[in-house]
């Protein structure tokens, strides 16, 4: 019983000796943890690149209106420098439309179509339904 339990002891010793990982498998996780660490390092610095770029295009777009500013101050400034020069013309107001109301009778419905076809705001009736519901 002896020697069935010493032999049993060596066995297992070399049993929990060999449990462990190989050298190469400890190197390929030593390899995969620095992989990872150069990814999350790589990721900050690229995060770092866009927030900088992002600042000097705010910086540019600031510039630019703050230029754009300045033009219309200045063009503004030699407009009011100059009394003599007419002043921009605005768009003349559209002429409206003056909608007749519908006649009470006949007789004003007919005066009514004929100024409206005499100042070419309108058509002239089709029928006399046309011209009694103001059409």
């Amino acid at each position: 019983m002896k020697k069935s339990f010493l032999s049993l002891a060596v066995v297992g010793a070399f049993l929990l000796s060999s449990c462990g990982p190989s050298a190469e498998e400890k190197a390929a996780a030593e390899k995969a943890t620095q992989d990872s660490i150069a990814a999350v390092e790589k990721a900050a610095a690229d995060s770092m690149a866009m927030v900088a770029m992002q600042d000097s295009m705010n910086m540019a777009m600031e510039k630019m209106r703050q230029d754009s500013i300045a033009m219309a101050d200045s063009l503004a400034a030699a407009t009011a420098a100059k009394p003599g020069k007419p002043a921009a013309k605005k768009p003349a107001a559209k002429k409206e439309e003056t909608k007749t109301e519908p006649a009470k009778n006949m007789k004003d419905a007919i005066k009514n179509e004929a100024k409206d076809a005499k100042d070419g705001t309108k058509d002239a009736p089709k029928s006399m339904k046309d011209v009694m519901k103001g059409k």
